[in-house]
């Protein structure tokens, strides 16, 4: 785990590097909080994505007509195939996705909770609106191959 203590405007801020599947992660982050007993806890997730670790009927309980309706169905794809990913890279490593996340909140006792990220759905639009064509190909084909059995084996050492 990285971690880095900064000042801001005269609070002391802690920033911990984490792993989104790391059993290790999510230790570190609750002995970090439980240690420095923090007045704010300060989460990467935007309002959504902290639903959808917190709720896990978020997904039963999305409107498919709606994501349709507002032309979001690629950014909606992004994120289910996204989150495959890390569930599939969780289950190999024994560990949730989001888990260190959930570890933060979980500990945060009488803290405030901060949400610090934008919205997934501007990330991943900006992200696809700069790549190129065949940068957008070649996300697609790992996609496909992915879902073939054929991606690249990911070691402990590599998630840390």
């Amino acid at each position: 785990m990285v971690q880095r203590r900064l000042e801001v405007s005269g609070n002391d801020v802690v920033l911990i590097g984490t792993a989104h599947v790391s059993p290790e992660s999510a230790r570190e982050v609750r002995d970090t909080i439980l240690e420095l007993s923090p007045d704010i806890v300060g989460i990467e997730l935007d309002e959504a994505r902290y639903e959808t670790i917190t709720n896990e009927r978020q997904w039963q309980e999305t409107d498919i007509y709606r994501v349709i309706r507002e032309g979001r169905t690629h950014l909606f794809l992004a994120s289910i195939l996204l989150s495959n990913f890390q569930r599939r890279l969780g289950d190999e490593f024994g560990s949730r996705p989001g888990a260190e996340m959930l570890a933060a909140v979980d500990t945060a006792g009488e803290a405030r909770i901060a949400l610090l990220d934008r919205s997934i759905n501007t990330t991943f639009k900006r992200a696809w609106n700069i790549m190129s064509l065949r940068e957008k190909l070649k996300i697609l084909s790992s996609v496909l191959f992915s879902f073939l059995g054929e991606d690249e084996e990911i070691t402990a050492q590599d998630l840390e």
